[in-house]
């Protein structure tokens, strides 16, 4: 993944109405709003950059907090399209962006606390479909989903039920669903060398694909979660870092500091001397 490039057109992007019967507008041949890049060769100044996704900080970040067709286009501009080098369709891209928060916040929710708690969290639902709505000999169906609690403003996943190990065994086969039907689309398995050696890894296909891969591997990496010094709250160890830390933030670490500063500097006060008066 660290060798991936992408590339995005220096003289920006424009959204355009796709128009009936051109062949670009495939596949369904209708008006569909695109953003499109360049169709001819880059001319002065303006062309195509070349940049390493992996050298991107907070790239992942920037992309899932894509929310409205403005922000896709602030994205592309500064980073390319997401599927294509040309042409894209905002609503795939705005799609995938909702698809990797909802993987992320359900995995944040299973991280959140011990399972017992969790599972007590969630809550079942039933949906009834009418005998009009209905396929078959007009009997009530009912569906069974689970509501999940995600995001810091309260907000509810449903979660369709996967198997019968329990509440959290369909949250975590949903994400693992998710996941491998996004990576089926837009990354391949495939052989680099290292060192001299064949690894195996997984090759995107364009920046969508190397999007879903980080989601992929923060997901599936195993972090250590321990007791804060300073707050004595408990917090997962970020990614990649080293496993030593004892705070869960700077604000955590110089509040600490402050207040090893402050005990350091302290005076002890004298006991007072002598015989202790009568009453």
């Amino acid at each position: 993944m660290r060798s991936f490039e992408w590339q995005v057109w220096t003289g920006g992007y424009t959204t355009l109405l796709g128009v009936r019967g051109e062949e670009r507008w495939i596949p369904d041949g209708g008006s569909l709003l695109r953003l499109v890049g360049p169709e001819q060769e880059p001319v002065g100044d303006r062309g195509w950059k070349v940049y390493h996704p992996s050298e991107e900080k907070g790239l992942l970040r920037r992309f899932v907090n894509v929310k409205t067709r403005h922000d896709l286009e602030r994205f592309v501009s500064k980073f390319g399209l997401l599927n294509a080098p040309t042409v894209e369709d905002p609503r795939v891209a705005l799609e995938q962006a909702a698809s990797m928060r909802r993987v992320l916040r359900l995995w944040t929710f299973l991280g959140s606390g011990m399972p017992e708690v969790l599972e007590r969290r969630i809550r079942t639902v039933e949906t009834e479909v009418s005998p009009e709505s209905a396929e078959g000999d007009g009997e009530i169906y009912r569906f069974r989903r689970y509501r999940v609690p995600t995001g810091p403003k309260d907000l509810f996943e449903d979660i369709p039920v996967h198997d019968e190990g329990g509440a959290l065994a369909s949250v975590r086969a949903e994400v693992c669903h998710c996941v491998t039907e996004a990576l089926a689309w837009v990354a391949s398995p495939g052989l680099r060398v290292e060192n001299t050696r064949f690894e195996l890894d997984f090759m995107p296909r364009n920046l969508a694909g190397y999007l879903w891969l980080l989601v992929a591997h923060q997901v599936a990496e195993h972090r250590e979660r321990k007791a804060c010094n300073g707050c004595r709250k408990d917090f997962w160890l970020p990614i990649g870092r080293r496993s030593d830390l004892e705070y869960c933030s700077p604000a955590c670490r110089q509040k600490a500091k402050r207040a090893r500063r402050s005990r350091r500097h302290e005076t002890p006060v004298p006991a007072p001397s002598g015989p202790a008066s009568s009453c």
